[in-house]
């Protein structure tokens, strides 16, 4: 990822946090910050799709910035006609604001790669709010993330037929989902470090809780942004990509791993409902 995203940026220019600071002036600037297959590009699309959210897509993503064509709303800095990050930034925000408010979809390892553009971190004090999207079940996610990553098939948008043929042709390996779930746990706990070092207090969701009830979410993210939505069942043309073989694959795995598995969730941040704000009474 560091070196995709120093493809796409080449001068190696540092984020100016004057820039963010001006860019936050009269705005209304959020991040979700996301653990990977969570269901965070269903939500920005949901987000997106509210008409008043902005469009809170990973502008940041090193594969968007080095494409050519735009990818869920998002175009690639060649579409602004700039390589330098601080225009590119400033770009899109000012081309997917609505009434002022606009938003990112931000991973830990996009954070790890922006980092080698900040010299002294990255800022997030221009937020005027945050959020973070994780999922309960770790088990399914390390399955999720084992299958998309083996196969290339990561959104049910990708059309290619190849792509779902692979994505079926995955084998069980009970290792590649075990690093995996390494891997995502990793990712929480230096979110936890983050968000204390930072000062930050995002509101918190579940996969879970977004999928029994997306229009909560939505709500709690427009009252999180102090606006008002036209609808909170704006529709998405997403999928879930699961099927039984994730659910065979779960069970097999806590059978086959169990001890490994119970001391990898000893490791995971707390997860008791209370750190949840309003979406945590669904």
């Amino acid at each position: 990822m560091y070196q995709q995203f120093e493809l796409a940026f080449p001068d190696g220019a540092l984020i100016r946090p004057e820039m963010l600071r001006g860019a936050a002036f009269g705005r209304r600037l959020y991040a979700i910050f996301v653990i990977a297959r969570s269901g965070s590009t269903w939500l920005t699309e949901l987000a997106r799709n509210t008409g008043v959210l902005g469009c809170p897509q990973e502008w940041l993503n090193p594969n968007f910035c080095l494409a050519t064509e735009q990818h869920l709303g998002c175009p690639p800095p060649v579409h602004f006609g700039t390589t330098e990050i601080n225009e590119y930034i400033l770009a899109f925000i000012q081309h997917s604001e609505t009434a002022g408010i606009a938003g990112i979809e931000l991973s830990w390892p996009q954070i790890q790669a922006l980092s080698t553009r900040a010299l002294a971190g990255v800022d997030f004090s221009f937020l005027s709010t945050c959020f973070y999207l994780r999922r309960r079940d770790v088990v399914a996610q390390s399955i999720s993330l084992y299958r998309s990553a083996a196969s290339g098939f990561f959104h049910s948008y990708q059309t290619l037929p190849d792509l779902r043929n692979q994505f079926q042709e995955v084998e069980y390996d009970a290792n590649a989902i075990a690093g995996n779930m390494v891997h995502l746990i990793d990712c929480e706990n230096a979110f936890e470090e983050m968000f204390l070092s930072c000062g930050l207090t995002p509101i918190r969701w579940f996969y879970e809780d977004l999928v029994a009830a997306p229009a909560k979410v939505l709500q709690q993210m427009a009252a999180g942004l102090r606006t008002d939505l036209d609808s909170d069942n704006p529709g998405s043309t997403m999928k879930k990509l699961a099927d039984v073989k994730n659910t065979e694959w779960g069970a097999r795995f806590q059978v086959d791993r169990g001890d490994f598995l119970a001391a990898q969730l000893k490791r995971r941040p707390q997860m008791e409902v209370e750190q949840l704000s309003p979406v945590g009474e669904m």
